[in-house]
């Protein structure tokens, strides 16, 4: 909570880290609650934007989950999930397809079709193959995903907000600039009701819609979105966080 919703990842840090000691000295490496602790720390590290560091974590709880658990558990597709959006953060988009599919596979088999999971693994290789160029393939999947999640999760949950701004992405790339902006911001109206309006993900709506706007040669609507994400992320990520770089050259 206070790593997603606060965005205060030091202090996290500060909580998780004592975790993993207490973890290790009770239940020794190989236990699912170490690799749990090393899952959390790898998600911190991933919002830091440290995604070397993250990967690390991610690892060690993948090798846990794959000798303990076996390769057909949740967690451990949860593990394939993480790396695979560390490789996508990397733009190592091939790898990133591998451990996505991975875990797809492993929830597809557990869960079936109409589950958050599953659809959160549909969202992660549609956003993937609109990365590789592949539209159609991204909107198959992306479709697929957002279905899932009105109907389970609701069109007011922040997964589906985030399915709805990579939608909104891939319609831009194809040219749709009237759905693209549709759907970018209904994310950003989710994100602002979920978070308030400081929070690093309104940031990646303000940015995205500034972006789409500077393309289209609305300049002064676009300088003002990108502004505010400038700002949301100096105050939320600091200054040496690689997604305010993006934002500073946009």
């Amino acid at each position: 909570y206070i790593c997603n919703t606060l965005s205060n990842y030091n202090r996290a840090l500060s909580i998780i880290e004592p975790t993993l000691e207490y973890s290790l000295e009770h239940y020794g490496q190989m236990h699912p609650s170490t690799a749990m602790v090393y899952n959390c720390i790898g998600i911190i590290y991933d919002f830091m934007g440290d995604y070397e560091t993250a990967l690390e974590y991610y690892t060690q709880a993948l090798e846990i989950r794959e000798t303990v658990l076996g390769t057909d558990h949740e967690h451990t597709a949860n593990s394939y999930n993480n790396i695979g959006g560390i490789y996508a953060s990397l733009h190592d988009y091939p790898t990133a397809l591998e451990y996505y599919n991975k875990a797809l596979e492993i929830r597809e088999r557990l869960f079936g079709e109409n589950d958050p999971d599953t659809a959160r693994s549909y969202g992660n290789i549609g956003s993937t193959y609109s990365e590789l160029g592949d539209y159609t393939q991204a909107l198959q999947y992306l479709m697929k995903s957002v279905e899932i999640q009105e109907t389970i999760l609701g069109s007011n949950h922040y997964a589906t907000a985030l399915t709805y701004n990579n939608i909104g992405t891939v319609y831009y790339y194809m040219d749709d600039i009237a759905a693209a902006l549709d759907y970018l911001n209904r994310a950003l109206n989710i994100r602002v009701e979920l978070y308030g309006p400081e929070h690093p993900e309104v940031a990646v709506s303000y940015s995205n819609i500034g972006f789409i706007y500077a393309n289209t040669g609305n300049y002064d609507l676009a300088l003002d979105y990108l502004q505010r994400a400038v700002e949301v992320q100096e105050a939320a990520l600091g200054a040496s966080h690689p997604n305010l770089a993006i934002s500073y050259s946009n």
